[in-house]
């Protein structure tokens, strides 16, 4: 049998003295947090991304490894909002090629007595 780490995972949980797996296993437990919030929040398909990298340099006969975890959060959704060019070149939330109504604005007060009881 050979010497040394012949599966991925057994190398894997000796880099760094172990630290690397316990460093990975709680990125991905915190991704899995913020993404479960940025859902429950604002809904829709959050995406992350955790990334390893490892460097391998051999020096002599020796290999030295340096790895390196870069995690990318989930984005929150937005809302998306719409809006119109005007012919001064400034965003407007109303459209300038459609008509408005003239509307006026009316107080409206209501006492008791106006209401009525349906049985």
């Amino acid at each position: 049998m050979p010497e040394g780490n012949t599966q991925f995972t057994d190398f894997l949980e000796t880099v760094s003295d172990g630290d690397l797996t316990h460093e990975l296993t709680d990125r991905l437990r915190a991704i899995v947090r913020e993404m479960s919030e940025t859902h429950r929040n604002t809904g829709g398909k959050p995406k992350a991304r955790l990334t390893l990298t490892i460097d391998l340099k051999l020096d002599g006969g020796i290999f030295e490894i340096v790895a390196d975890v870069t995690v990318k959060p989930p984005k929150p959704n937005r809302a998306r909002s719409i809006f119109y060019e005007t012919p001064d070149a400034i965003l407007s939330a109303n459209n300038p090629k459609q008509l408005s109504l003239p509307m006026e604005t009316r107080n409206v007060a209501t006492s008791i007595r106006d209401l009525r009881v349906a049985n």
